[in-house]
Protein backbone atom coordinates (compact mmCIF):
# COMPACT_ATOMS: atom_id res chain seq x y z
CA UNK A 1 0.00 0.00 0.00
CA UNK A 2 1.18 3.52 -0.72
CA UNK A 3 -0.19 6.85 0.45
CA UNK A 4 0.30 10.04 -1.59
CA UNK A 5 0.59 13.11 0.65
CA UNK A 6 0.48 16.80 -0.29
CA UNK A 7 2.21 19.41 1.89
CA UNK A 8 0.27 20.70 4.88
CA UNK A 9 2.71 23.24 6.28
CA UNK A 10 5.84 25.23 5.53
CA UNK A 11 9.07 24.22 7.23
CA UNK A 12 11.59 26.34 5.29
CA UNK A 13 10.55 29.30 3.14
CA UNK A 14 13.82 30.49 1.58
CA UNK A 15 12.52 30.72 -1.99
CA UNK A 16 10.30 33.38 -3.61
CA UNK A 17 6.56 32.62 -3.83
CA UNK A 18 4.53 33.47 -6.96
CA UNK A 19 1.98 35.03 -4.56
CA UNK A 20 1.01 35.10 -0.91
CA UNK A 21 2.98 33.89 2.09
CA UNK A 22 1.98 30.21 2.45
CA UNK A 23 4.51 28.49 0.20
CA UNK A 24 3.04 24.99 0.68
CA UNK A 25 -0.27 26.19 -0.80
CA UNK A 26 1.53 27.02 -4.05
CA UNK A 27 2.80 23.45 -4.58
CA UNK A 28 0.04 21.25 -3.10
CA UNK A 29 -2.00 20.61 -6.26
CA UNK A 30 -2.94 17.07 -7.24
CA UNK A 31 -2.65 18.04 -10.93
CA UNK A 32 0.16 20.33 -12.06
CA UNK A 33 -0.79 23.94 -12.78
CA UNK A 34 2.71 24.70 -14.08
CA UNK A 35 3.35 28.46 -13.94
CA UNK A 36 0.05 29.43 -12.29
CA UNK A 37 1.43 28.86 -8.76
CA UNK A 38 5.02 28.07 -7.80
CA UNK A 39 7.98 28.85 -5.60
CA UNK A 40 11.08 30.20 -7.35
CA UNK A 41 14.78 29.78 -6.63
CA UNK A 42 16.35 33.18 -7.38
CA UNK A 43 19.45 33.19 -5.21
CA UNK A 44 23.17 32.59 -5.13
CA UNK A 45 23.57 30.24 -2.21
CA UNK A 46 22.18 27.04 -0.73
CA UNK A 47 18.57 27.86 0.09
CA UNK A 48 15.91 25.42 1.18
CA UNK A 49 12.23 25.09 0.42
CA UNK A 50 10.71 22.38 2.59
CA UNK A 51 7.32 21.17 3.71
CA UNK A 52 5.69 19.10 6.42
CA UNK A 53 3.26 16.22 5.91
CA UNK A 54 1.01 14.00 8.02
CA UNK A 55 0.71 10.28 7.30
CA UNK A 56 -1.99 7.77 8.20
CA UNK A 57 0.21 4.71 7.63
CA UNK A 58 1.03 3.05 10.96
CA UNK A 59 4.11 1.06 9.82
CA UNK A 60 5.84 2.87 6.94
CA UNK A 61 8.68 1.15 5.08
CA UNK A 62 9.92 4.05 2.94
CA UNK A 63 9.26 7.54 1.65
CA UNK A 64 9.71 8.92 -1.85
CA UNK A 65 10.01 12.70 -2.12
CA UNK A 66 8.72 14.19 -5.39
CA UNK A 67 9.02 17.65 -6.95
CA UNK A 68 7.87 19.08 -10.27
CA UNK A 69 10.40 21.72 -11.28
CA UNK A 70 12.04 23.44 -14.23
CA UNK A 71 15.11 25.54 -14.96
CA UNK A 72 14.21 29.12 -15.90
CA UNK A 73 17.67 30.51 -16.63
CA UNK A 74 18.77 31.68 -20.05
CA UNK A 75 21.91 29.53 -20.33
CA UNK A 76 23.76 26.70 -18.64
CA UNK A 77 22.22 24.09 -16.36
CA UNK A 78 20.96 23.96 -12.82
CA UNK A 79 21.02 21.19 -10.25
CA UNK A 80 18.87 20.90 -7.17
CA UNK A 81 19.19 18.35 -4.43
CA UNK A 82 16.28 16.67 -2.65
CA UNK A 83 16.69 16.84 1.13
CA UNK A 84 15.07 15.43 4.24
CA UNK A 85 15.35 16.36 7.90
CA UNK A 86 14.08 14.32 10.85
CA UNK A 87 12.60 17.43 12.48
CA UNK A 88 15.19 17.34 15.25
CA UNK A 89 18.20 18.67 13.33
CA UNK A 90 19.57 15.63 11.45
CA UNK A 91 19.44 16.01 7.66
CA UNK A 92 20.11 13.73 4.71
CA UNK A 93 20.78 14.67 1.10
CA UNK A 94 19.55 12.88 -1.99
CA UNK A 95 21.22 12.95 -5.38
CA UNK A 96 21.76 16.05 -7.50
CA UNK A 97 18.96 16.45 -10.03
CA UNK A 98 19.74 18.37 -13.24
CA UNK A 99 16.66 20.40 -14.13
CA UNK A 100 15.40 20.77 -17.68
CA UNK A 101 13.86 23.86 -19.32
CA UNK A 102 10.42 22.18 -19.22
CA UNK A 103 8.64 21.02 -16.11
CA UNK A 104 9.55 17.47 -15.11
CA UNK A 105 9.11 15.26 -12.03
CA UNK A 106 12.15 14.53 -9.85
CA UNK A 107 12.24 12.05 -6.98
CA UNK A 108 14.38 10.40 -4.34
CA UNK A 109 13.56 7.30 -2.27
CA UNK A 110 14.40 7.23 1.45
CA UNK A 111 14.37 3.70 2.84
CA UNK A 112 15.36 5.00 6.29
CA UNK A 113 15.10 8.29 8.18
CA UNK A 114 17.93 10.84 8.44
CA UNK A 115 19.56 8.83 11.26
CA UNK A 116 19.47 5.63 9.21
CA UNK A 117 16.75 4.10 11.40
CA UNK A 118 13.48 2.60 10.22
CA UNK A 119 10.56 4.92 9.56
CA UNK A 120 7.64 5.30 11.95
CA UNK A 121 4.47 7.33 11.52
CA UNK A 122 5.69 9.80 14.17
CA UNK A 123 9.01 10.26 12.36
CA UNK A 124 7.25 11.09 9.09
CA UNK A 125 4.89 13.51 10.82
CA UNK A 126 7.84 15.31 12.49
CA UNK A 127 10.15 15.30 9.46
CA UNK A 128 10.34 17.77 6.62
CA UNK A 129 11.04 16.99 2.99
CA UNK A 130 12.32 19.57 0.57
CA UNK A 131 14.63 20.77 -2.13
CA UNK A 132 17.89 22.70 -1.91
CA UNK A 133 18.97 25.17 -4.54
CA UNK A 134 22.62 25.19 -5.63
CA UNK A 135 25.41 27.58 -4.79
CA UNK A 136 25.20 29.28 -8.17
CA UNK A 137 23.50 32.16 -9.88
CA UNK A 138 20.62 30.40 -11.59
CA UNK A 139 16.85 30.32 -11.54
CA UNK A 140 14.15 27.67 -11.27
CA UNK A 141 10.51 27.16 -10.41
CA UNK A 142 8.82 24.35 -8.49
CA UNK A 143 5.08 23.96 -9.02
CA UNK A 144 4.32 20.71 -7.14
CA UNK A 145 5.63 18.84 -4.11
CA UNK A 146 4.45 15.55 -2.63
CA UNK A 147 5.65 12.46 -0.87
CA UNK A 148 4.64 8.82 -1.23
CA UNK A 149 4.70 6.84 2.01
CA UNK A 150 4.98 3.10 1.53
CA UNK A 151 3.77 0.29 3.74
CA UNK A 152 4.78 -3.34 3.49
CA UNK A 153 2.27 -5.51 1.67
CA UNK A 154 2.61 -9.25 1.98
CA UNK A 155 6.03 -8.84 3.58
CA UNK A 156 7.53 -6.83 0.69
CA UNK A 157 7.77 -3.05 0.46
CA UNK A 158 7.29 -1.36 -2.90
CA UNK A 159 11.07 -0.80 -2.99
CA UNK A 160 11.80 -4.50 -2.39
CA UNK A 161 9.24 -5.52 -5.00
CA UNK A 162 10.72 -3.13 -7.60
CA UNK A 163 14.24 -4.36 -6.85
CA UNK A 164 13.17 -7.99 -7.13
CA UNK A 165 11.68 -7.21 -10.56
CA UNK A 166 14.86 -5.38 -11.67
CA UNK A 167 13.30 -1.92 -11.44
CA UNK A 168 15.02 1.33 -10.57
CA UNK A 169 13.73 2.16 -7.09
CA UNK A 170 14.77 5.83 -7.29
CA UNK A 171 12.48 6.51 -10.25
CA UNK A 172 9.08 5.12 -9.41
CA UNK A 173 5.78 6.66 -10.40
CA UNK A 174 3.05 7.13 -7.87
Amino acid sequence: MAEILRPLRDEYKDWTPSSGTDHYALVDETSPDEDSTYVAFVSYDYRYEAFGYTSTIASPTGVTTWFRSKYTGSSGTLQHRIVMNDGYGTSALGDDETLTASYADYSYFWDNDADGAEWTKTKIDNAWFGIRGPYSSAYSRTTQAWIVVEEAAGGLSILQLAQSLGGNANVMTA
